[in-house]
């Protein structure tokens, strides 16, 4: 848990110190970076079951150039996901690596739609399962903790996503959807796939 704080606490330190150095910058063509947060739900897909999750996250994108009407960008994400269902607690922290390409479309002046698509890929950083009746714990990324070594979550993971943007020079909001590429537990084929909603701001 403490883990999860100090993740989160960073990240919202960092997001909070370039919201503030952002104000009244104006988007150019060029270099560029973005900082944003969100969330959504999720859904865990497995071998014939499913299981729902709600997500939150902090982003920082230092890496953008745009030649307009083209922007690609790449950043990192601090995703914190969970879900109680049946008794059970789970909990996940991990960071996200996305690349992606957009396409900035005009409806008025200094509007822009930008539809965007790209990969991701993810370092899951600590998860637990909890029985909430016994409250025992579980660390998934574990050997110890599973029958099979391939009941053990992986670390690494690929996947891609897909989405829109409606922005101004200054701030923006996205829609979004990603999928896991690969596995995240090999005995289950468990994988996931996340909606998401994200504010934020450029910086320059």
């Amino acid at each position: 848990m403490r883990k999860f704080k100090k993740t989160f606490l960073v990240s919202a330190l960092l997001a909070s110190t370039l919201a503030s150095s952002a104000q009244n910058l104006e988007r150019q063509d060029g270099w560029y970076g973005s900082i944003y947060l969100g969330g959504g739900a999720g859904t865990f897909y497995t071998t014939g079951d499913s299981q729902s999750f709600t997500d939150f996250h902090v982003g920082l994108a230092p890496i953008g150039y745009g030649v307009d009407p083209v922007c690609f960008e790449m950043g990192v994400e601090s995703h914190f996901i969970n879900y109680n269902s049946n008794g059970t607690k789970f909990s996940m922290a991990f960071e996200r690596v996305p690349i992606t390409a957009r396409c900035r479309i005009a409806v008025s002046d200094n509007m822009y739609l930008s539809p965007f698509a790209g990969v991701y890929a993810d370092w899951n950083i600590k998860g637990e399962l909890k029985d909430k009746s016994s409250g025992e714990k579980i660390n998934v990324f574990k050997k110890k903790e599973w029958p099979s070594s391939d009941d053990i979550y992986k670390r690494f993971q690929l996947g891609w996503q897909a989405g829109v943007r409606f922005d101004t020079s200054i701030i923006f909001i996205g829609l979004s959807y990603s999928r896991d590429f690969t596995n995240l537990q090999k005995s289950t084929k468990l994988k996931s796939g996340i909606a998401l909603l994200n504010f934020g701001v450029y910086i320059n």
